[in-house]
C-alpha cells in the first residue's frame, strides 16, 4: 500500500478487517473489490475467481523463553498439553492445526483461544505459555526482533496459498490494476 500511495497520494483505500464468511459476502455484494488472504479450496463461491500471490509457510510459535524451547525436537504429547492460540472453526489456520493431531491419530488439545485479530494473538502469546501456528510473514517483525521463536515439530500440511479473491465480472480501474500489480509483484518477491 506503501509502494501504491507513493504514486498515487490522493487515492484513498479502505481497509477492511473481519472474518472470511463476512469478507467473502461484501465481495460478492460488490461492497468490496479485492478481498487479500487464505485461499480457500474449494472455491466457496461459482461467481469469484481466486489467484495465488505466494504460499505462507506455517510453523509453531512461541514467545521467547518459552519452556519448550529448551526441547531439541517437540513430541505431539508436548503439543497436546500445551494451551494455543487458533484460528475460528473452519479456516485455513485451523485446518492446519487440526491436521497435526489428525496425522499422528491424536485428538487437537481442548485448552483453546479462539482469535482472528493478530494483535490478540500477539498479546496472547507475549502473556503467556501458549502456542500458536501462523505464517512466519505475519510474525516477521516479532520473528526479527526476537519476541516469538519457531518450535522444532516439522508439521505435515506446513503451507497455505495467500492470494487475490475478486468477483469473476469485476473490471478494474486502470489505478485498481495497478494496485493489483504491485500485489502481485510482491507476492512474487514473496515466493523467492
Amino acid at each position: 500500500m506503501n509502494q501504491f500511495l507513493a504514486d498515487y497520494p490522493d487515492c484513498q483505500i479502505k481497509v477492511i478487517d473481519g472474518p472470511y464468511p463476512d469478507l467473502l459476502n461484501h465481495l460478492r455484494h460488490g461492497n468490496i473489490d479485492i478481498l487479500i488472504g487464505a485461499l480457500r479450496f474449494p472455491s466457496p463461491s461459482t461467481d469469484i475467481r481466486q489467484e495465488t500471490l505466494f504460499q505462507s509457510k506455517n510453523t509453531i510459535l512461541s514467545r521467547k523463553d518459552h519452556p519448550l524451547q529448551s526441547k531439541e525436537k517437540l513430541s505431539i504429547s508436548d503439543l497436546k498439553e500445551a494451551s494455543w492460540v487458533v484460528s475460528g472453526l473452519n479456516t485455513p489456520g485451523r485446518s492446519i492445526f487440526e491436521e497435526i493431531f489428525i496425522a499422528h491419530d491424536e485428538e487437537a488439545p481442548s485448552r483453546l483461544v479462539e482469535a482472528s485479530s493478530q494483535m490478540l494473538v500477539r498479546e496472547l502469546l507475549m502473556g503467556s505459555d501458549r502456542l500458536t501456528i501462523l505464517s512466519q510473514h505475519q510474525v516477521k517483525r516479532e520473528l526479527d526482533e526476537g519476541q516469538f521463536s519457531i518450535l522444532p515439530f516439522e508439521c505435515r500440511s506446513q503451507s497455505r496459498p495467500i492470494g487475490l479473491t475478486m468477483r469473476k465480472n469485476w473490471y478494474a480501474t486502470s489505478v485498481q490494476s495497478y494496485f493489483v500489480q504491485l500485489l502481485r509483484q510482491n507476492g512474487v518477491q514473496l515466493m523467492a
